[in-house]
């Protein structure tokens, strides 16, 4: 784990030196040939699959930071006091170092190292605002992104829809059955709610910039928690195990299973939104339901800019939803004392009641 070691020892601010110090010793080694814009690019056989991952984090300052593995858990943390600590960069250290290591592997399709993802995207939108790069990309059919923390979400919906269902359960289906040959214990609610891979809702990464030009775009679980704060954490074991099922997965069933197409629309119905919330409008099921959720009442999509709106902010969504909340916290170590250290941390006013 030298080369995950080293990325994630190096604050990597968007367009830094420390970031462009990683591009060098890690990156550039791959035979990756650089844009205009700064993205690396990649292409191995004729695999019409495009691997992404981004290069940069939300560190504010560049230079070096120290790591540390749990004595429990055998994950990597900060290795820093909470004062001097800022992020690990495991988003996205941990699909830097897949990609590097599928392009070991030999593993085919067309890898993009991003540049400026937590500043908007900015490598991925040059790519598909650019008229070379967008008839490239349209012989691809899908957009495999490896930045989404947890362990086990296929994203289907990035704002909008930006991947199909059938895809998505095809690539679920493949990485339970490499990751776990021998099953899982679905009887067990946490095993199967947390282990089990699922088609899942997400927020924005680079792939959803490439959805006018490949149908099928995705972003996968690569096993990070707490990201861009001091308690972020990564699971080298899940990353070595999904390396290893990435590099034996099955890409002609997936490409068989795609059914979105590049500029597909789909319309969001719009329940309630930032200025006004309707009394009749369904709640989000709190009891776990389908992962395929079409009518989801928590944003706006605008299907003619492609621009959406969450109707929620972080406040509503703890007043109304306290019990899922207190689930999220537990599931990331939290217990009542650790809470009533951070508020406190924040206000002063636990000590003082």
């Amino acid at each position: 784990m030298e080369i995950l070691e080293g990325i994630l020892k190096l604050k990597r601010p968007a367009g830094g030196c420390t970031e462009r110090e990683a591009i060098n010793k890690f990156i550039k080694p791959t035979g990756a040939i650089e844009d205009i814009f700064g993205n690396y690019h990649l292409k191995i056989g004729e695999t019409p699959i495009v691997w992404s991952s981004h290069t940069d984090t939300v560190h504010d300052k560049n230079g070096t930071q120290n790591i540390t593995y749990g004595q429990k858990d055998g994950c990597i943390y900060l290795g820093e006091t909470i004062k001097k600590a800022e992020c690990l960069g495991a988003d996205d250290g941990a699909g830097m170092w897949l990609m590097i290591k599928m392009i070991e592997a030999g593993v085919q399709g067309h890898y993009v190292f991003h540049r400026e993802e937590e500043c908007g995207g900015g490598g991925s939108m040059f790519l598909s605002s650019n008229p070379d790069w967008v008839e490239y990309f349209a012989d691809y059919k899908a957009v495999i992104a490896l930045d989404r923390r947890g362990y086990n979400d296929v994203i289907t919906h990035q704002g909008s829809r930006t991947c199909s269902d059938s895809f998505a359960q095809n690539l679920a289906d493949q990485l339970d059955t490499l990751m776990y040959p021998d099953g899982l214990d679905l009887e067990d609610k946490n095993t199967a709610k947390y282990y089990k891979w699922k088609p899942s809702r997400g927020v924005w990464t680079d792939s959803a910039n490439y959805t006018d030009m490949v149908g099928e775009c995705t972003n996968l679980s690569v096993g990070y928690f707490n990201q861009h704060s001091h308690l972020e954490c990564l699971d080298p074991m899940f990353l070595k195990e999904l390396l290893k099922s990435l590099i034996h997965l099955d890409t002609e069933a997936l490409l068989n299973a795609c059914e979105r197409k590049a500029g597909d629309k789909e319309i969001v119905p719009t329940y309630y939104n930032s200025w006004s919330k309707s009394s009749k409008s369904p709640m989000v099921p709190t009891d776990g339901g389908t992962a395929f959720f079409d009518d989801d009442p928590l944003y706006t999509y605008d299907i003619e800019t492609g621009d959406f709106e969450f109707g929620l902010d972080m406040e509503e969504i703890v007043e109304r939803y306290p019990d899922e909340i207190c689930v999220i916290l537990k599931h990331h170590g939290y217990n009542a004392n650790d809470l009533l250290d951070e508020v406190d941390k924040i206000s002063g006013i636990v000590n003082n009641t």
